[in-house]
């Protein structure tokens, strides 16, 4: 983590790397019985899928009550379906978040995030929630 000084200091800046991989034994993404692969199941299972995420994060407060974060970077993936066929696909991660201390155990969390892997994969959500500190 790199912390900032002079006029920016309450400026936070961190990198992170997040490798996963998967392997399933069995290929059940089919939706109808079948003798062989793809299986019947109906979810995602390839041989192998591999995920590599590089963000930047930068994180803004102000006073003590509120805190403002951005995160992102590209996203590589690497999918092998059967023995014969794979793909890859490059797609992009963005995470937007807001913290707001409401008393003194409480605060409140309001995140949006956005991920594009190509035209394979695109998901979008927005969160909010109260958390308690113990």
């Amino acid at each position: 983590m790199i912390k900032s000084s002079g006029p920016l200091q309450p400026l936070h800046i961190s990198a992170a790397y997040l490798f996963r991989i998967y392997h399933y034994e069995h290929d059940n993404s089919g939706f109808l019985y079948s003798e062989g692969e793809p299986f019947g199941g109906g979810y995602f299972s390839p041989h192998l899928f591999c995920n590599n995420t590089l963000n930047v994060e930068f994180r803004y407060t102000i006073g003590e009550k509120h805190s403002f974060g951005f995160r992102g970077g590209p996203r590589y993936q690497y999918v092998k379906e059967s023995s014969s066929t794979s793909d890859s696909h490059v797609g992009l991660d963005i995470h937007l978040s807001y913290i707001r201390k409401l008393l003194k155990s409480f605060r409140w969390h309001m995140t949006v995030d956005y991920t594009k892997v190509a035209d394979v994969y695109t998901r979008f959500i927005m969160a909010s929630m109260v958390s308690y500190t113990f």
